[in-house]
């Protein structure tokens, strides 16, 4: 959504000398596409698991490593848009820099739940 909503529009207006938004465009809506992809592959997956029926791991692996990369990818542009003299691309880096914490924190948060209730579990016993 950040991508979307506040990159796109002002990377569009960007007067920098390096801009080239004809090429930075289609490459965000490449990235947004993607996502999009992935969690509609998501959303699937937690459907079935909800029917009863079983989790592909190796769907979520894939998935995994794809938000990395992708991840990968707009940090690489985010730096670029460090380099613009215009003001504007200053609140575009820093809301690419934004976008992969947020973008992996989902994906990473279950997994730190789990741990933390795996640890308090010795407690709930002595209750």
């Amino acid at each position: 959504m950040i991508l979307a909503f506040l990159v796109i529009p002002s990377v569009i207006i960007d007067t920098s000398p390096q801009a080239e938004p004809e090429i930075a465009v289609p490459g965000i809506l490449f990235v947004i596409i993607i996502h999009l992809v992935i969690v509609a592959a998501l959303v699937r997956t937690t459907l079935v698991k909800q029917r009863g029926g079983r989790i592909n791991k190796g769907l979520l692996i894939g998935t995994v490593v794809l938000l990395v990369l992708l991840s990968l990818m707009v940090l690489d542009d985010a730096s670029a848009y460090l380099d613009h003299t215009d003001p504007i691309m200053y609140r575009v880096a820093i809301s690419m820099f934004i976008c992969p914490g947020a973008t992996l924190l989902p994906v990473c948060w279950p997994y730190q739940l789990h741990g933390i209730q795996g640890n308090f579990s010795h407690l709930q016993s002595n209750l």
